[in-house]
């Protein structure tokens, strides 16, 4: 979606049609709920998803610790954000911005502490003697 595909146009378009089964919205409520859903959704969802899945590769697959895979998680979001906002200075219809990536890390860290939260205690097999 960092493309031409995911610029404001596109997804406005699509957000106007899935709207069209609701009552009407003044342009000023269209604008702002665009706002709110690319914001939402496209960093903050998105980024809280890649987080819990690179989180889960490196404890469940890997085995590494929770700090270690919480950390390179973040790191990689933290990468990946970057890149995506690199990639949408190439396009005319996007353009980079340091505040997504920003809003992108809030992500992942909301999923960091949420996967905190609801952590289930790793049973380890106890060495026979």
């Amino acid at each position: 979606m960092s493309g031409d595909l995911g610029s404001a146009k596109n997804t406005g378009s699509l957000l106007e049609w899935l709207l069209s089964w609701f009552p009407p919205v003044s342009r000023a409520q269209f604008h702002l709920m665009h706002f709110y859903v690319r914001k939402t959704i496209g960093h903050v969802g998105n980024y809280a998803l890649l987080y819990l899945l690179w989180f889960r590769a490196f404890q469940g697959q890997r085995g590494w610790a929770a700090g270690r895979a919480s950390l390179v998680s973040l790191g990689l979001c933290l990468a990946v954000g970057l890149l995506d906002e690199g990639h949408q200075t190439m396009f005319s219809s996007r353009g980079g911005s340091l505040r997504d990536v920003a809003l992108d890390l809030a992500g992942a860290a909301v999923a960091a502490l949420g996967a905190w939260i609801f952590r289930r205690p790793r049973v380890r097999p106890v060495a026979e003697e």
